[in-house]
């Protein structure tokens, strides 16, 4: 019979095969003799087509034997040398790489008069295969004919498509980004499978607008909605707009959206595309940083920044000239000696402990900020009085003047207050926040655990101070700097010791007092180098002293930074060194308030003293919180007794008690006692009655110059004398 030629329409449904997968359909059953249809192969029916699509064809007989085979692809294909493959069986010619058929299996089926199809791998590239049965005259299968196309390429392109997409949908899962389109007209919505987990949607879910907006957070609805609308009705695209979504479980994720709308010819809109991020974790830094911005991470208080922003929104606020705000700026009295000491662990749990005592003496309205550092800062608002300021500027100090309790240790820190008042003393921020801190100054200079509210010369007074802390940085250097020495003697008038006390003789102000630069040498940490120098000067005099009377000793005030720093005890040893004296001369003086700051690292270092030779003694004896077991634990020889115990001995009898006990727990625990600040015969009369040993004061001589003590010491004896 007659073969059709190869026509447009066999080649189009050719090509929708190879896309297909299989060569389904191309052959059809034929009647025909097999030789006339092997023939036939290159010459009418598949030529022009094989060529084309890069495909081959072949013929076998009933026992599976090539009869021929022809087409563009046998090069390719490994089949180059066709003539060598007739009269083999197709199995043997076609033996594949890889793939899912069975040459043996499919022609045993054809031969049964049912076409297969499959796919098979060769010399690395891809075929389609149909195989379908050939019958003869009497309708007999005799044989079957094969095409095999090369579906290379629309394997590798599906492939890079299926890697495509699921890239995408990797990139969506691991940003967090969903994406969905909106057929307007349809009223269809298709969305991806990161957009379906972030709304907790079923997947094939089609929820409408109002499903969607259902699910986000009262607060956002109607801004979403009203930007949804917008975009479907006027195409208005959006460039981005977050939004809160409720979970199932109640949680809250934070969304960002943008959405672009394609339009028809004429502008109306036909189809929103849209983006959704999930920005959760952007929020909670956010919202972290915003925090770090405005509170302080240690107490939980607002910070410098909020108070500023605070404090410019009360002043805003002032209706007139009457209304009143009070900032009161608080230091912790003594919290670098607590830091240095007891570490940096111990100091942040006083400043915790500090807030919480100054936040429960506000009431409703007020303000509590941390500044910096051991500075706190509380706003009033249209305060009713100054006196309603003093009452909460006098709760705060009281509070903090009670020991804090942090693990096994008791500190004491108590806290000076400076208060400014707006308008009075300054009408901005600024202004307020300076004159609070120069009160705040004044306070510690009046003794600490107080408050003062700021006056027109404490700036005055701040600004000569800042000058004079300049100049004191330089005095050492300058050799501006001497010695005075006092006198301490026994009740016969005989001088026992003399303590040494540092003199400041400024070029232009003359004499400085010790109560005015010692205070500003404690700041500027200039202390401790004033402190070595004093110890190097004074032991280099007793060395003097010591050829008139051998046994005389010299009493050194240790600061508190002296106390804390490393190198206390070898400023201490080089001083003895080089001046040739022994420890033994030495009465070191510490305050009491300094022991008990830290009483285990006080016994420590004043064991460390005794050990090398050294006299201990405290200073300002009765002003601080010793107890008589902490008097017994520690490594002292001599108690002090603070001179306002002895101002008013003679009339007191409160005074005249607290002495008398003073000077029978110290004769209990075997200490010497040396009473300070003795000026009239008459404390002196009542301290012998009492059986002081020791005594110091104008009553016997005032610090004098080198050349007076020596005069004094060569007299051997001080008589008591009222001063003026």
């Amino acid at each position: 019979m007659a073969y059709p030629t190869a026509s447009v329409g066999i080649k189009a449904r050719a090509r929708r095969m190879a896309k297909n997968g299989a060569a389904k359909g191309v052959l059809t059953p034929v009647q025909s003799d097999l030789d006339t249809l092997a023939s036939s192969l290159n010459a009418t029916l598949f030529g022009p087509l094989l060529s084309e699509l890069a495909a081959f064809a072949f013929v076998v007989d009933k026992r599976g034997r090539l009869v021929n085979i022809e087409g563009g692809a046998l090069v390719s294909a490994g089949l180059a040398d066709r003539d060598q493959s007739i009269g083999r069986p197709i199995a043997d010619v076609l033996s594949f790489d890889a793939g899912a058929i069975d040459f043996r299996e499919m022609l045993r089926a054809a031969s049964g008069g049912r076409a297969e199809h499959g796919r098979f791998v060769r010399e690395g590239r891809s075929y389609n295969v149909s195989i379908q049965p050939v019958t003869g005259q009497g309708g007999q299968v005799i044989g079957a004919v094969g095409l095999a196309l090369d579906v290379t390429s629309d394997l590798e392109t599906q492939d890079a498509l299926m890697r495509s997409e699921a890239i995408l949908q990797r990139a969506e899962r691991m940003g967090h980004l969903g994406y969905w389109e909106y057929d307007i007209r349809k009223r269809r919505i298709r969305m991806s499978d990161e957009m379906i987990r972030l709304y907790d949607l079923e997947p094939g879910a089609n929820p409408g607008r109002d499903k969607f907006v259902e699910r986000m957070h009262p607060e956002d609805r109607d801004r979403v909605r009203a930007t949804l609308i917008a975009a479907e009705r006027n195409g208005t695209a959006c460039k981005g707009i977050d939004y809160r979504l409720i979970a199932p479980d109640g949680s809250i994720r934070w969304l960002l959206q943008q959405i672009e709308v394609t339009c028809d010819a004429g502008g109306a809109p036909l189809e929103m595309h849209g983006t959704v991020l999930d920005i959760t974790n952007r929020k909670i830094l956010e919202e972290h940083l915003k925090r770090l911005a405005h509170v302080d991470e240690l107490t939980a208080l607002p910070n410098r920044t909020s108070l500023s922003e605070r404090l410019e929104q009360v002043l805003a606020a002032r209706q007139n000239a009457e209304d009143r705000a009070a900032l009161l700026f608080i230091d912790v009295d003594g919290f670098k000696t607590v830091n240095d000491t007891y570490g940096h662990n111990i100091g942040d749990r006083l400043l915790q402990d500090v807030a919480r005592r100054i936040s429960d003496c506000l009431r409703a309205g007020d303000f509590v900020a941390r500044s910096g550092g051991d500075e706190f800062v509380v706003l009033l608002s249209r305060i009713r009085n100054r006196e309603s300021v003093v009452e909460l500027a006098g709760r705060i100090a009281t509070a903090c003047a009670r020991p804090f309790t942090i693990g096994p240790r008791e500190v004491y820190s108590p806290v000076s207050i400076g208060i400014s008042v707006a308008p009075d003393d300054g009408i901005t921020a600024d202004d307020l926040l300076r004159n609070a801190d120069s009160a705040m100054y004044a306070a510690k200079s009046a003794g600490r655990n107080t408050f003062r509210f700021y006056s027109a010369a404490m700036y005055e007074d701040a600004a000569r101070e800042l000058e004079l802390e300049n100049d004191l940085r330089r005095a050492i250097a300058r050799d501006e700097l001497f010695l005075n020495y006092q006198p301490i003697v026994n009740a016969e008038g005989v001088m026992v010791a003399v303590e040494a006390l540092a003199r400041w003789l400024h070029p232009t102000l003359g004499l400085v007092p010790p109560n005015v630069f010692i205070p500003i040498a404690e700041r500027n940490r200039t202390i401790s180098e004033m402190g070595g120098w004093i110890a190097r000067r004074a032991c280099k005099d007793l060395k003097r002293f010591r050829e008139i009377v051998p046994g005389l000793h010299l009493a050194l005030n240790v600061s508190a930074r002296q106390f804390d720093s490393e190198n206390l005890i070898a400023v201490l040893e080089e001083a003895v060194d080089a001046a040739g004296i022994t420890w033994e001369a030495l009465d070191l003086e510490i305050t009491e308030s300094l022991v008990m700051s830290d009483m285990a690292r006080a016994a420590e270092i004043l064991g460390e003293l005794r050990r090398r030779g050294a006299r201990v003694s405290i200073d300002d004896f009765g002003t601080g919180y010793s107890s008589l077991a902490a008097l017994k634990r520690l490594p002292i020889d001599n108690l002090k007794i603070d001179r306002c115990f002895i101002k008013d001995l003679e009339n007191d009898r409160g005074d005249n008690a607290i002495v008398g006990a003073i000077l029978s727990v110290a004769g209990a625990l075997q200490l010497n006692v040396v009473a300070e600040g003795v000026e009239t015969t008459g404390q002196f009369d009542v301290l012998n009655r009492l059986g002081c040993p020791t005594y110091q004061g104008f009553a016997f001589s005032r610090p004098v110059d080198v050349p007076t003590i020596e005069m004094h010491l060569r007299d051997n004896k001080l008589t008591v004398t009222s001063i003026a």
